[in-house]
């Protein structure tokens, strides 16, 4: 059938504060707007005739379809403007529309109420909608949640080859705990000594089978050997990190 005349055309200030359900910043633009039917078109080109279509036309920048949506003023929350309309469809865009001149403003409201009213919904356009104009957030989720899936079930498989071998290193490990000696033993064949530093002197003597430490024996070999010119001895404060090293030294058999 033949388009059906602009009902009205004018330029008006718009912006849009929601798409498809979720918020966009504001941004008010100066736009060529027709009401065609249940449609409203916004260009930024003035065109030069009543109807949009038939030539002399820009491309409309965007449309909204007033089909089951709403018109009405704005609350002063939505803008700090003076004469602004909200308009609201059933895809989730909601935009606001503006004109310094009220008288414009309110022919403006009076005009989108009677095309909302004269054109309502019917079965065959809620069904499109439900199939066609999902919100592109919710296409996202379902897209992220087919990856995730896929994700996992390449996953499993390496899941379960890491679970084997955790087991067969755990059974190795507790193998060479079983098996493995104690601490007595060790020391009963002699694998570990006691350190020189700490122990008591009965049980070195004991274990290297002398009536005098051994490593006593070398002190009083090594001050003997100085040529020492007075006599007696004499404690001197000396390196803590030094001394560290010398009793390491000396509990592990260095020389």
């Amino acid at each position: 059938p033949p388009a059906s005349p602009s009902e009205k055309c004018g330029i008006l200030n718009v912006t849009k504060i929601t798409e498809n359900g979720k918020k966009v910043r504001k941004n008010w633009t100066s736009s060529w707007t027709v009401l065609q039917g249940s449609v409203l078109l916004f260009a930024k080109g003035q065109g030069g005739g009543a109807s949009w279509f038939g030539g002399g036309q820009s491309k409309p920048e965007f449309t909204v379809d007033l089909r089951g949506g709403t018109a009405d003023w704005a609350s002063k929350d939505k803008s700090s403007k003076k004469h602004v309309l909200e308009v609201k469809t059933r895809q989730g865009t909601e935009l606001l529309i503006q004109s310094d001149n009220d008288g414009v403003v309110s022919d403006w409201l009076k005009v989108l109420q009677e095309a909302i009213n004269t054109h309502p919904v019917n079965s065959d356009d809620s069904r499109s909608d439900s199939e066609e104009e999902k919100p592109a957030v919710e296409k996202q989720d379902k897209e992220k949640d087919l990856k995730a899936s896929k994700k996992v079930k390449a996953v499993k498989p390496t899941t379960s080859v890491d679970t084997s071998d955790n087991k067969k290193a755990k059974k190795r490990l507790k193998d060479f705990l079983t098996r493995r000696p104690t601490l007595q033993a060790v020391k009963d064949k002699g694998y570990i000594k006691d350190q020189v530093f700490g122990s008591s002197l009965s049980s070195l003597c004991q274990q290297e089978n002398t009536t005098v430490p051994r490593f006593v024996k070398m002190c009083i070999d090594h001050v003997e050997n100085s040529n020492l010119s007075m006599d007696g001895l004499y404690r001197v404060n000396g390196n803590l990190a030094i001394i560290q090293k010398l009793r390491f030294a000396v509990n592990h058999d260095e020389k």
